[in-house]
Parts: C-alpha cells; structure tokens; sequence
C-alpha cells in the first residue's frame, strides 16, 4: 500500500515536469536506471548471502 502511494504521488509529480522541461524525463530515467543497478547489485548479494 505504502509503495502504492509513493507511486502515484511521483506519477502525479513528475507528469507536469515532462511537458515543461524536455531535459528533465531524461535525468529522471537516468536516476530510476541508476537506482534500479544498486537494487540489482543489492539483489546479487542478498541472494548469494543466502
């Protein structure tokens, strides 16, 4: 549920910037790629943890 919120507060947040900066989808991508990589790697060591 938590997650559910924090989704649709940054959809309803970021969808404004989208139309006024044609820059700032793009930085924001680059971030959600970067945070996805540190999940996978953390993802890596927990599974190798176990």
């Amino acid at each position: 549920v938590v997650m559910d919120c924090e989704d649709s507060s940054y959809n309803s947040t970021s969808e404004p910037e989208l139309d006024s900066d044609p820059e700032d989808p793009e930085r924001l991508l680059n971030e959600w790629l970067g945070e996805l990589d540190s999940l996978a790697v953390v993802s890596e060591q927990f599974i190798l943890q176990v």
